[in-house]
């Protein structure tokens, strides 16, 4: 199998003849040409501003981290508690996955990934067990 990749302005240019070579080189070796679209803009998630605000608050006072330390690509304990902690209660407000991802920084499968640990760290972990009580 080949698989040929090209960046989203070449099929934008005006020479089709070598785009017309590329194919045909691409067919004889028994490939096929595909294009991916470039991805849709996102748009602003969903929720009232003062549901995210009062999420927020609650995760920070929890966690200690704000949305723009929750971003970051750490993974230490207490980075993955409050990613966890912000999936969960956004998604019990009516947030859809792809507004936590979009906040989060994440993608959507990172997203659903969040929410099965919460329900397992929730059951086993009797550290995050104590964090999320000691906020309720």
């Amino acid at each position: 199998m080949l698989l040929i990749s090209l960046p989203e302005n070449a099929l934008q240019t005006a020479d089709s003849r070598a785009l017309q070579l590329l194919c045909s080189a691409a067919e004889t070796l028994g490939a096929s040409l595909s294009y991916n679209q470039p991805y849709p803009e996102k748009e602003e998630p969903t929720g009232s501003n003062e549901s995210l605000a009062e999420l927020l608050k609650q995760v920070q006072q929890t966690t200690g981290l704000s949305l723009e330390e929750m971003v970051l690509p750490k993974r230490t304990a207490k980075w993955v508690y409050a990613r966890l902690l912000f999936a969960h209660l956004a998604s019990q407000k009516g947030y859809s996955i792809e507004d936590i991802a979009s906040l989060l920084q994440r993608s959507g499968a990172s997203v659903y990934r969040l929410l099965q640990q919460y329900r397992d760290q929730i059951k086993f972990n009797p550290e995050f067990k104590r964090l999320i009580v000691k906020s309720l």
